[in-house]
């Protein structure tokens, strides 16, 4: 989870533990791509605006690696703006899926099981 706002990775954390995920929490876009290239994960959950690096440009610069797993993994923005221009810019930055804030729970859990199930399928 990239998130800068406290109050969201706590919410976010606590949906997700609900559904048995195990949860890695970074506050910005750099520190998000610094664990990726790091560490292995399934998914990534990616706030749009956040300081040092926003989520957009995180995500282009995952898209951009040269290890296949590490650059196709899903990602899933999170944004409470949901307009056209930032769909698209969504789809444009590499990102697979988008969600408004405030989302339901059950909503976050069917979208990353579809995008991690396409996934396992690929491999």
């Amino acid at each position: 989870l990239a998130e800068d706002n406290r109050i969201n990775q706590i919410l976010i954390q606590k949906v997700l533990s609900k559904f048995n995920f195990d949860c890695v929490i970074v506050e910005n876009g750099k520190l998000a791509v610094e664990a990726i290239v790091d560490d292995r994960f399934d998914i990534v959950l990616m706030d749009i605006m956040m300081p040092v690096m926003d989520g957009y440009e995180a995500s282009m610069l995952i898209r951009n690696l040269t290890d296949e797993t590490k650059k196709n993994i899903p990602i899933i923005a999170l944004t409470a703006v949901v307009t056209g221009s930032v769909i698209d810019a969504c789809f444009s930055a590499g990102i697979n899926k988008y969600l408004s804030k405030p989302f339901e729970a059950e909503e976050l859990y069917n979208v990353i099981n579809e995008l991690v199930d396409k996934e396992d399928n690929v491999n």
